[in-house]
């Protein structure tokens, strides 16, 4: 099997040249994308010739969320490259399509809108095939140390949110049974993430609130406007 990470390995001007050259049909293909690119005609039909092609979206936030930790990213093509690639995916069944969120402090108070998100789109534009989606549970940020989700103020907020998280999605009769045990899988280990996540030092924070400062400085940006959650908890602490 061939494995291809990004970024964006597929804005790679040698990339057709690249899978073309390929024995596809006795390969299987892994590919990572962060969605900033809606895949073109062109390179679907050649990936739709591999023994199995699987795609793996890391999205780690909605909205400005998503254009704050992936500076540059527009999130209106990102929503549309993943809608691009689960219509792709629709009586595919050599393809395949999992998120791989990661989980840090960036995003980790935004979870629950995050993974609804996840779950709206895939039934939009898959229904039942939904349940064929895949889903990286355990990805939290362990490195940087500054960028861990322990170091948010409001954690047993969080932690409690998710616990009811779990009941209402254990409830819901709407989404497929398979896409919501992966989503409950993943936040039981969202609480797990927090409960042994390493513990905050002083250090830590100043090295955020330091790096932080230089980002938005030189991204013209502001952490405060796109990712309020974050901030209130980073910067208003008790």
């Amino acid at each position: 099997y061939l494995k291809i990470t990004g970024g964006e390995p597929m804005l790679h001007p040698d990339f057709p040249k690249f899978i073309s050259k390929l024995d596809q049909k006795n390969i299987e293909i892994f590919i990572f994308t962060n969605a900033s690119w809606v895949p073109k005609k062109r390179i679907l039909d050649m990936l739709y010739e591999f023994k199995h092609c699987a795609v793996f979206v890391s999205i780690d936030g909605i909205g400005t969320i998503q254009e704050y930790m992936r500076h540059n990213s527009i999130w209106d093509t990102t929503e549309k490259s993943v809608t691009k690639w689960l219509e792709f995916m629709k009586g595919n069944h050599h393809l395949s399509i999992a998120w791989a969120p990661t989980w840090s402090l960036m995003n980790a108070s935004n979870y629950i809108d995050i993974c609804n998100w996840w779950l709206n789109i895939t039934d939009e534009v898959l229904d039942y095939e939904s349940s064929k989606c895949g889903l990286f549970p355990t990805n939290f940020l362990y490195w940087p140390k500054h960028y861990q989700m322990g170091l948010l103020s409001n954690k047993d907020e969080l932690k409690a949110k998710a616990e009811e998280y779990i009941n209402e999605l254990k409830a819901n009769t709407h989404y497929t049974k398979q896409i919501l045990e992966r989503i409950i899988e993943m936040t039981e280990a969202y609480i797990k993430f927090f409960n042994n996540d390493t513990n905050k030092h002083i250090h830590d924070l100043e090295t955020y609130y330091k790096v932080t400062e230089l980002l938005d400085k030189s991204r013209n940006q502001s952490l405060k406007e796109m990712i309020p959650l974050a901030y209130e908890s980073m910067y208003n602490r008790v």
